[in-house]
């Protein structure tokens, strides 16, 4: 689900967050051709932001492919800081490097990958960016290689349950082949026009996966209530040069090139991410956006653990629940 406008992403006012606890292998494109379709590297800080919204009930891994596959950060739990960073680390070492684009190992080692580490009751997702075609310096192979991508690649994927999500970087990119894997094993598929729509595309990814309830917003802002323990603002900006601010409720301002204790700030190219501990209550603006594609991911730590089971109500009396609350982030 995608929004328009300013949203934001609620987990809910007496549940947790919605949508399956999930696996994830980030396999992002690093052949030499990158330099050109993504000169910036845009697509690190767009995969570092999917991370950073992750469960900490989810397992993310992060690889590398040019003329191989190169897992650089096994599947690991984003359940603390020091695996969050591990994995926020391995995505910034991601280069432009390769000289090939092995689409079919890329594809076998994010496989391998989940399926060694399989869990029940996990959904296993393939992320997958590339804005090339099958190319290992010998057309023969790549044709052979190709091949076996379609067929026996793609059926042990659908067989294991695994889906991907395959973004296009450009009209160089086998298109056909990357939707046709997403719709065979029920992901998605996407077309990065430029290198600045990456991080949007990771936000409708990371929506699709986790369904989080969405109230749209107006005129660059957003109401906290009480149960709100922290919030992480992703704000679209026009250049690097623009130097987003938040107002809060009691009239303060927060600008990205201070430190402030509770609010931790990572500034990209096209994009802000702001996460604030104990937001305060009332209505938030954001200063100095457009205002298009701004979200905000919104979490509670309130979740109802009721004795529902254990009651017998008669209408019109009273009835005692009891509820308990968990730190969710």
């Amino acid at each position: 689900m995608t929004c328009t406008g300013i949203c934001i992403l609620a987990a809910g006012i007496v549940h947790a967050q919605s949508g399956s606890n999930i696996d994830v292998a980030l396999v992002l494109d690093s052949s030499g051709s990158m330099k050109k379709t993504d000169p910036k590297s845009l697509r690190i800080p767009a995969a570092q932001l999917f991370i950073s919204l992750l469960d900490s009930s989810d397992r993310a891994a992060v690889l590398s492919f040019s003329d191989q596959g190169y897992p650089i950060a096994g599947l690991t739990p984003v359940n603390n800081e020091a695996h969050k960073k591990e994995l926020l680390d391995a995505a910034e070492s991601i280069t432009s490097d390769g000289l090939h684009t092995n689409l079919y190992d890329a594809f076998k080692k994010g496989m391998e990958l989940l399926s060694d580490a399989k869990e029940e009751g996990r959904e296993q997702i393939i992320v997958l960016m590339s804005d090339g075609m099958m190319d290992v310096g010998d057309h023969e192979k790549d044709r052979q290689l190709l091949a076996r991508l379609k067929s026996e690649l793609a059926g042990a994927l659908k067989e294991q349950n695994i889906k991907v999500y395959a973004i296009a970087f450009t009209d160089q990119s086998d298109r056909r082949l990357l939707e046709k894997l997403s719709k065979q094993t029920g992901g998605f598929y996407n077309l990065a026009l430029t290198d600045k729509d990456f991080h949007l595309i990771f936000t409708s990814i990371f929506e699709s996966l986790k369904s989080p309830e969405m109230l749209p917003m107006e005129k660059n802002g957003f109401l906290i209530d009480a149960s709100i323990q922290e919030v992480t603002i992703v704000v679209s900006k026009e250049s690097s040069a623009t130097d987003i601010q938040i107002h809060d409720p009691d009239g303060q301002t927060y600008s990205g090139n201070q430190q402030y204790s509770g609010i931790s700030w990572f500034i990209s190219e096209n994009f802000d991410m702001i996460t604030i501990q104990k937001p305060v209550e009332g209505r938030w603006e954001i200063l100095y956006s457009t205002g298009k594609n701004n979200k905000a991911y919104i979490i509670t730590d309130l979740k109802l653990e009721t004795n529902f089971e254990q009651l017998y109500a008669v209408f019109g009396e009273n009835l005692d629940i009891a509820g308990n609350n968990r730190y969710i982030y």
